[in-house]
Formats: C-alpha cells, sequence, structure tokens
C-alpha cells in the first residue's frame, strides 16, 4: 500500500521500498536513496536530507547513513520475529489485533458522526437562507436575477452536501450493524 503512493521515483524511474518511510533519529528529517550509477547494489544507501541539503538549510545535521542491505535485513529480522510471536501467541495476538481495529473503527465513526452532524447542520442552515431569500424575493426586496445568482451557490452546496450526508449515513450504517458472526 505505502510502494502504491506516489512518491518520486528514482533516476531509473524506479520507486524505492522504503520510499517515504525513513527519517533521521537525530533531525527528524527525511532520509533519501543515495546510489551511483556504476555502485553495487549492496552499497546502496539511505542519508539524511538535512545533511545532504545543508547549504540550503540552517538546521545541521552530521553524516550519517545506513545502508539499504543492512535496513533489508533488520526489516526482515523484524518481521521473522512478530511471526515467530505471532505463532507461539496466535490468540493473544488475535485479541489484540481485535481491541485496535475495534479503536481504529470506533474513532473513524466518531469522525464520520462530527461531519454527519456538521453537514446536516449545514443543510438547516441553507434551507433557512433559502427561506429567507425567497421571502425577499417574493415581497420584491430582490430581483429575481439576484435571487438566481444568491440561491445557484447554495443549491450546488445543498447538492454536494445531501450527496455526502447520504454516503456518510450509510458508512455510519455498515460500521454499527452486527457482522454475521456476531449474530449468531
Amino acid at each position: 500500500k505505502r510502494i502504491a503512493t506516489k512518491h518520486r521515483p528514482t533516476k531509473v524511474d524506479e520507486i524505492d521500498l522504503f520510499s517515504g518511510l525513513l527519517f533521521c533519529g537525530d533531525c527528524g528529517y527525511k532520509m533519501y536513496a543515495v546510489r551511483g550509477a556504476g555502485t553495487l547494489e549492496r552499497k546502496h544507501a539511505y542519508t539524511c536530507g538535512n545533511y545532504r541539503n545543508r547549504a540550503r538549510n540552517d538546521m545541521l545535521c552530521t553524516t550519517h547513513y545506513i545502508r539499504k542491505s543492512v535496513l533489508k535485513e533488520l526489516v526482515l529480522a523484524d518481521l521473522q520475529r512478530v511471526t515467530s510471536y505471532v505463532k507461539e501467541h496466535e490468540q493473544e495476538f488475535i485479541e489484540t489485533a481485535n481491541e485496535c481495529s475495534a479503536k481504529a473503527v470506533q474513532k473513524t465513526l466518531t469522525q464520520q458522526r462530527k461531519e454527519l452532524d456538521k453537514a446536516q447542520n449545514r443543510i438547516n442552515e441553507l434551507n433557512i437562507l433559502f427561506r429567507k431569500l425567497y421571502e425577499d424575493n417574493a415581497l420584491g426586496k430582490l430581483s429575481d436575477e439576484q435571487f438566481a445568482f444568491l440561491t445557484s451557490g447554495y443549491d450546488e452546496e445543498k447538492k454536494t452536501l445531501t450527496r455526502r450526508i447520504a454516503e456518510l449515513s450509510q458508512d455510519c450504517l455498515l460500521y454499527t450493524s452486527p457482522s454475521p458472526r456476531d449474530r449468531g
């Protein structure tokens, strides 16, 4: 998923495996892939972008790097450690993963409900504005051209909000309805 996101490709038109994921431990700046045209792959490395661009930046960082091969070994070792933990403590891992998933779903649901409430409140405001503009037009305070001009923007906003409310309502229903496994 991370690789599929857009990052700047290298000169050989390839998006690096760790693109956008590495940050300097000292200054927090992004780390960039460094490789020479004729360099062996085992010598490819990542270096602090702050140090690399020291002429353009006020804040300096020291020259440090990590080789790509070392990083791959570290990531592989960590993945092996996690998978062995999962094998040994499968039930505990499943419970922890379910808790994290439930928290993430709850957070998403809360955000969507807030957005839904905000959109519904805005629809109510627009209805009041429409009513007032219509009354002003009917009483002759606004010309038909002014009425059309003022309501056109509101009308488009109302259509967009109505679509978004339908999407959010559907999503909230999906998150709150029990799954078939929970039902029975």
